[in-house]
């Protein structure tokens, strides 16, 4: 998958890729980090230049128990510096965690508590 996207950026002359991997089950069964830290390596490897931008559900970085692998604290953890820009998102979330200003901004509710912007 990477060589295939990388080939389109590089054909199409594009400034970089967007990866929104929206993955419950495999984060919940625990192999989604480890896809997309080899994904994200590979990505980086041939396209040194490019901007590399992931779109990521704020929850997912709520980490354990919810994801037993960490979800992306772990591909943060793991190739974070591989990564360009997260480009975080709060909406369309379960139970409307973010539906306020205080819970987006200050402290969100539910089982995302820890993903508020501050």
């Amino acid at each position: 998958m990477a060589i295939n996207l990388a080939q389109f950026v590089s054909t199409y002359n594009l400034d970089g890729v967007n990866i929104d991997y929206n993955d419950n089950y495999a984060f919940r069964t625990r192999t989604a980090e480890q896809w997309l830290t080899d994904f994200t390596t590979k990505l980086r490897e041939l396209l040194p230049q490019s901007l590399i931008v992931h779109t990521v559900n704020a929850a997912y970085f709520v980490g354990q128990p919810t994801y037993p692998n960490g979800a992306y604290l772990t591909v943060n953890e793991n190739v974070g510096s591989k990564i360009d820009l997260y480009n975080v998102v709060y909406y369309s979330q379960s139970n409307s965690l973010y539906s306020t200003a205080e819970t987006l901004f200050t402290k969100s509710t539910g089982w995302a508590s820890k993903t508020a912007v501050t």
